[in-house]
C-alpha cells in the first residue's frame, strides 16, 4: 500500500490504553487459525491453537478489540482442558453431551453466539497486558444485574 498520512495535531504516543479490568460483553471478530507463512497455530507442547479477536460490545468501550487464544488440548488431563470446554460451549459449538465431544469450525464462529468475558491483567514479559480470565453466557439480564456487573452493557 502507499499512501499519504496527514498526521497534523496528533500527539506521538507509542503507548496503547489497556481495557480496564471488568466484565464485558463481546463477540468474536476473528479467527487467526495459521502464522504468516499459513502454518496452522500450535502451542511449544503441539497442541492445535487459535487465535481469537473479540469485539466489545456497547458500553464506553464499544468496538474496542480484546484477544483471546484458544488450545485444543491433546493432553485430556491438562488444566486447560476444561476452559477450552467451556468456551466453545458458551460459544454454541455442536456439543454431544453422550459423547462428550464437539463438532466446531472456526469460521462459523463470528455468526455465532455473544458471550461476557471477565478481563483481568497481567505481567507478561514484564509488560502489562489485558487477560480473558473467565468466559460465560451472556443471557438476558435485569437492570439490577447490569447494575452488580459493571461495565457489561447488553
Amino acid at each position: 500500500m502507499r499512501g499519504n498520512y496527514n498526521a497534523y495535531g496528533a500527539a506521538e504516543s507509542n503507548a496503547y490504553e489497556l481495557v480496564p479490568i471488568g466484565k464485558y460483553l463481546v463477540k468474536v471478530k476473528k479467527v487467526i487459525t495459521t502464522d504468516q507463512a499459513g502454518q496452522p497455530l500450535v502451542t511449544k507442547n503441539g497442541d492445535p491453537t487459535c487465535r481469537c479477536q473479540l469485539v466489545i460490545c456497547g458500553g464506553p468501550y464499544n468496538g474496542r478489540i480484546i484477544f483471546h487464544q484458544v488450545v485444543f488440548f491433546k493432553d485430556k488431563n491438562s488444566k486447560g482442558h476444561g476452559m477450552t470446554k467451556h468456551f466453545l460451549k458458551v460459544l454454541g459449538e455442536q456439543y454431544d453431551q453422550a459423547a462428550d465431544t464437539f463438532d466446531f469450525d472456526t469460521g462459523r464462529w463470528v455468526d455465532l453466539n455473544e458471550f461476557i468475558v471477565e478481563v483481568k491483567h497481567e505481567d507478561y514479559k514484564g509488560k502489562i497486558q489485558a487477560k480473558v480470565a473467565n468466559v460465560d453466557y451472556a443471557n438476558p439480564r435485569t437492570d439490577e444485574t447490569l447494575n452488580e456487573m459493571g461495565n457489561v452493557i447488553i
